[in-house]
């Protein structure tokens, strides 16, 4: 209930009383004195005069007072008329007090039932704010306090004519709390770009699971299975092939995510003679993939 409706119905009954009042103010004699003969007719009808009625044997004749109050119409409005006969009849004035208290109990049960209601309301607001400020701070905790895996210092060996080329690379956590390795995935080849698939088909590696602690990491290689020819050689110098390398590894934070690392290098002529590694540019070889515990959601970095 608006605070102004409120006002205005507490003041109600005192704007109707002062209004009664200055309204009456002027006849309020005439009804007086009207309501007193209208009591003393009353009076004397319901309690005639026996003794002369015993002689008689006739009803007491009360005419003369009717007779007198209809000689002398009342100046009284019906309002001022209502408020003389309540003032004056002790059952009335008290029925009135009565519904004037009524009145203002139920009005303040409708007051107290709005302020509830906007209490409660504002606690559920409070409520939900509370989650969001736990949540926002539970993900600030999360951000600062989890594993950041990476990557990093890839070596590639044996490119010459009849050596099995080998890249090499390390798996570290730079983060300030602890992961669990549960899965790596790879693969590799050799060829021109249209040998590296659009979508990673991994391989799992024969790569020794384990923890990964804060500050460490894992040195990891994977070597082609058949030695170069003269021909792939030539052709990863003159850059119309190279050596490519992808994989994923799975690890598992302190606070229940999963941490998905996928990584795609390439290994050939850079240009101006230069060899050396370049990071695949197709979407899903090289990012970082953050899972809540138990939900379909992704973070991706």
């Amino acid at each position: 209930m608006p605070r102004w409706l409120f006002s205005i119905l507490i003041a109600a009954p005192f704007l109707l009383v002062t209004a009664a009042y200055f309204s009456c103010n002027s006849t309020i004699g005439s009804c007086q004195e009207h309501h007193k003969k209208e009591r003393q007719a009353q009076k004397q009808k319901d309690v005639p005069n026996y003794s002369a009625a015993i002689f008689l044997k006739a009803k007491p004749n009360n005419s003369e007072q009717e007779e007198s109050i209809a000689a002398h119409p009342s100046q009284c409005s019906t309002g001022c008329g209502l408020v003389t006969k309540t003032l004056d009849d002790p059952v009335g004035l008290f029925t009135l007090v009565l519904c004037i208290v009524v009145y203002f109990q139920c009005l303040f049960m409708i007051r107290q039932e709005f302020v509830l209601k906007e209490s409660i309301e504002v606690a559920e607001k409070s409520a939900i704010a509370a989650t969001k400020s736990a949540e926002v701070a539970e993900y600030g905790l999360r951000l600062a306090e989890r594993a950041n895996l990476r990557v990093d210092h890839w070596t590639v060996t044996g490119i010459e004519v009849g050596k099995k080329p080998n890249m090499s690379f390390k798996f570290a956590n730079t983060g300030r709390s602890q992961a669990e390795v549960v899965e790596i995935l790879g693969g590799y080849g050799i060829g021109g770009e249209e040998k590296v698939p659009n979508d990673p088909p991994y391989d799992t590696q024969p790569i020794g699971l384990g923890i990964s602690f804060p500050g460490s990491s894992i040195d990891m290689s994977i070597g082609l299975d058949d030695p170069l020819t003269e021909d792939e050689v030539k052709n990863i110098h003159s850059g119309n092939i190279f050596i490519f390398l992808y994989g994923k590894i799975i690890c598992i934070d302190i606070f229940g995510w999963t941490c998905e690392v996928a990584y795609g290098a390439q290994y050939g002529n850079l240009g101006d003679g230069e060899f050396g590694i370049t990071f695949m540019k197709k979407p899903g070889y090289n990012l970082i993939r953050w899972i809540p515990p138990k939900s379909d959601n992704s973070e991706s970095v």
